[in-house]
């Protein structure tokens, strides 16, 4: 585990919240708000090795515990003519003492040539992933460390916020389990479009995979990724940069 509080503050970093391409409420099992999600919204201008596009995030909860969260995507500029479709995520996702455990997932993407669907359903009294992967259903077992990709974000932020990053997640993926090795790349500060933020980089990478992503986090905003990279083979394939921001109260 990599203790990132004390590297914070050994940079000399002074901010404390959190928020990523998703956002969120107290969660009371932490005992202290500074440890809560905080819902939100939150957009990013994209660029995709040329063309361009939009992410809207958002994060809800009614309680603090049980959050929703949902990202959708869409080409903008001259992209939008060549590139048609949009990809939509949902996640619905709930907080039981320092974990957070997702309940269901579904994307659909018809910005790919072939139209692409998804849904996970997590059993947790019988530790089993339902699986509908365009029409193919298959199950799988359950461990506490496998997230979804709308989860896995979440969960990056709400460890960073209790100081508990671990070394390695769990995703599913392309119809299997990927192990997802974690690096703090520790901190800097960058200029965006929306301000200037002191962050702390966290490199995500599947074990065996020339493919990489670095969310550079805020933790005046809850350690909400305002930038993030994706590389392929050490090159920048994907950047996002966030654009605007709002707590949702």
């Amino acid at each position: 585990m990599i203790s990132t509080r004390k590297k914070i503050n050994r940079f000399g970093l002074h901010f404390l919240i959190m928020n990523l391409l998703l956002g969120y409420l107290v969660a009371p099992s932490f005992g202290e708000e500074q440890f809560a999600l905080k819902a939100h919204e939150a957009n990013y201008k994209v660029d995709i090795k040329g063309f361009t596009a939009e992410l809207k995030t958002s994060l809800k909860t009614s309680d603090g515990v049980n959050f929703f969260a949902e990202d959708f995507i869409k080409t903008t500029g001259v992209a939008s003519v060549f590139l048609k479709g949009t990809l939509t995520s949902t996640s619905k996702f709930f907080v039981e003492g320092y974990n957070l455990k997702p309940n269901y997932f579904y994307s659909l993407d018809t910005l790919s040539k072939e139209k692409k669907r998804l849904t996970l359903d997590f059993d947790w009294v019988i530790n089993r992933v339902n699986i509908n992967d365009n029409e193919k259903k298959s199950t799988i077992l359950l461990n506490n460390s496998i997230k979804d990709r709308l989860t896995l974000k979440y969960a990056l932020m709400m460890d960073l916020l209790g100081d508990q990053l671990q070394n390695q997640y769990s995703l599913y993926e392309n119809d299997k389990i990927k192990k997802i090795k974690t690096t703090n790349l520790g901190t800097k500060v960058i200029t965006i479009d929306h301000g200037v933020y002191e962050v702390i980089g966290i490199q995500n990478q599947a074990s065996g995979s020339s493919k990489l992503s670095i969310f550079w986090c805020a933790e005046k905003l809850g350690f909400l990724p305002v930038l993030i990279e994706q590389y392929r083979d050490n090159k920048l394939w994907l950047s996002a940069s966030l654009s605007s921001y709002k707590e949702i109260v």
